[in-house]
């Protein structure tokens, strides 16, 4: 039918899993609370919990927001991307949340 989502596939489950746990995890390293990060991007705290545990795809748009509300590069909150020229607090940031990105690949 015309308008309808075709299942999300397991890959497709998997991304949306691990950019949620980067999102998380950028979070949590700037001690900032779900409620107050839907605040600054305008949405429910229940869609930032939907964004973190992978239910539902978080829109290219509002990628773009979260980076720049949690300061940092876009590509930082994508999954088996690296970035060589961050600043030293970034790049922690980055490879914390790599490797909190290969966890969930492995589970």
């Amino acid at each position: 039918m015309p308008g309808q989502r075709k299942p999300k596939t397991l890959e497709e489950n998997q991304f949306n899993q691990q950019v949620g746990a980067l999102i998380a995890n950028v979070r949590r390293i700037h001690r900032i609370e779900q409620a107050e990060l839907a605040r600054r991007l305008g949405v429910s705290k229940g869609m930032i919990y939907f964004w973190e545990s992978g239910e539902q795809r978080i829109p290219i748009y509002r990628l773009h927001e979260l980076a720049r509300v949690l300061g940092v590069p876009i590509v930082s909150l994508l999954p088996g991307v690296t970035v060589p020229s961050l600043s030293a607090r970034k790049r922690k940031i980055v490879i914390q949340s790599v490797s909190v990105t290969e966890t969930i690949s492995r589970g």
